[in-house]
């Protein structure tokens, strides 16, 4: 029976659709723009490295609720460390956050994300606001 519907073309339609959409031809829909983690073009990232020379501030487990063409919303648990009394013997906190990525921008032949927006839903490290702004470059 399967070579009957073959033969009338039953399998080949199917087949060739998955062709075109694996080779980027069929209707498979766009991303979004993309995001630099630390330098790594992402989308959709479980994790973001705020400060990428020491990674004291990373967003974790994050869940997202949409990544559009103008923007991506998350919701995840910010880790910070305290840097008391150093950095290096600092120690980690975590705080619920949402995250929100915006301003695409093209950056040579991608669409990047260039702002972050961190915003606490209840306590926050000493020295950050409600909502952390951290803005990107095409250059990293």
């Amino acid at each position: 029976m399967a070579e009957a519907a073959a033969a009338e073309g039953g399998v080949e339609l199917p087949l060739t659709l998955l062709v075109l959409a694996v080779a980027g031809f069929g209707p498979v829909a766009a991303p979004g723009p993309l995001y630099s983690n630390c330098g790594k073009l992402v989308t959709r990232p479980a994790a973001i490295i705020v400060t990428c020379a020491d990674a004291n501030y990373q967003l974790r487990s994050l869940r997202w609720r949409s990544w559009g063409p103008a923007t991506a919303v998350a919701t995840g648990t910010a880790e910070i460390n305290d840097c008391t009394p150093t950095c290096v013997a600092g120690h980690g906190h975590a705080y619920a956050v949402s995250v929100t990525l915006s301003r695409p921008t093209r950056c040579g032949r991608s669409l990047r994300f260039l702002r972050l927006a961190v915003t606490f839903a209840g306590a926050r490290p000493k020295g950050l606001r409600k909502t952390d702004i951290v803005a990107g470059s095409c250059r990293f």
